[in-house]
């Protein structure tokens, strides 16, 4: 009987070691811990519908629960277009399901969610009209996040946004808007860093 107990302690003590070395206390390694709800992140993205541009920004994401966290961004975008300077600023949010496709330190999740975009577009001609108008999104996608050491992850996620608004445009030295409403796709494309407290 001695001898069984040993090895039951030994198997224990084998099993548990590796558990115990690839969590080490004060680290976030997996998908979630109910120690750690809210992050802060910062990221740059790529923004590809009527007109591509480079991005950046950040987000704040809290997850209360295993199964659903709640993001809030905003992504900053610039880009030349003809003979003038275009720049959009979308303030929104997404929610997704973390717990669908997950592993010990990851998860693909899908997302949805809504947001605002406003546009503005200014020709390079002095006095020339500049532009400015507020377009309402819905957007869906995925969401992959992987969870480093000491409360780090990188996250990725892959966007379709359909907007609603008046169209802005470049004609010459000018810049217009369209006089009715009218829907548009972009895709969205971002690669950051979270930390989480």
């Amino acid at each position: 009987m001695a001898q069984i107990r040993w090895i039951f302690v030994a198997a224990s003590m084998l099993f548990s070691a590796p558990a115990a070395a690839s969590s080490p206390a004060g680290t976030l390694v997996s998908g979630w811990d109910s120690q750690h709800k809210l992050a802060l992140g910062a990221r740059a993205s790529g923004w590809m519908g009527p007109y591509a541009a480079p991005g950046a920004g950040g987000h704040i994401k809290v997850r209360p629960w295993r199964v659903l966290g709640i993001e809030l961004f905003s992504d900053n975008f610039a880009t030349r277009q003809r003979e003038a300077w275009r720049h959009d600023h979308v303030i929104g949010f997404s929610l997704y399901a973390p717990s669908l496709i997950a592993g010990p330190g990851w998860f693909l999740a899908p997302t949805a969610g809504a947001c605002v975009d406003f546009r503005f577009a200014h020709p390079d001609l002095a006095g020339a009209p500049s532009t400015s108008d507020v377009l309402f999104g819905v957007h869906g996608g995925l969401m992959l996040e992987v969870f480093l050491l000491e409360g780090f992850s990188a996250e990725f996620n892959a966007t379709m946004y359909g907007y609603l608004g008046h169209q802005t445009g470049l004609e010459r030295w000018s810049a217009k808007v369209s006089n009715g409403l009218s829907t548009s796709a972009v895709g969205l494309a971002t690669a950051g860093v979270n930390y989480w407290f």
